[in-house]
């Protein structure tokens, strides 16, 4: 789900979403364990949590390119017709 919100191109929803999923994630697995073994969830969970930020890093990478493209159309389109 990080993944896919990283797309969007809003960091604030990408984060969300990775925050959501490693809560979902963890609640999930304790619940449907009665000795779940922790060392593997939080590995799990950890590393769900490391790609969201990855992926929260790319969305606002991805933001400021967008942002910048959108600056330089402008100055583009006035140099074309002089």
């Amino acid at each position: 789900m990080p993944i896919l919100a990283a797309f969007q191109l809003y960091p604030h929803v990408t984060a969300f979403a990775g925050v959501a999923s490693v809560a979902v994630y963890i609640s999930a697995a304790v619940a449907s364990a009665t000795a779940p073994d922790w060392v593997y969830l939080l590995a799990h969970a950890s590393f769900i949590a490391m790609s969201s930020l990855c992926c929260v890093v790319f969305s606002a990478l991805q933001r400021s390119r967008v942002a910048t493209i959108d600056a330089l159309v402008p100055r583009q389109a006035t140099f074309a017709l002089s």
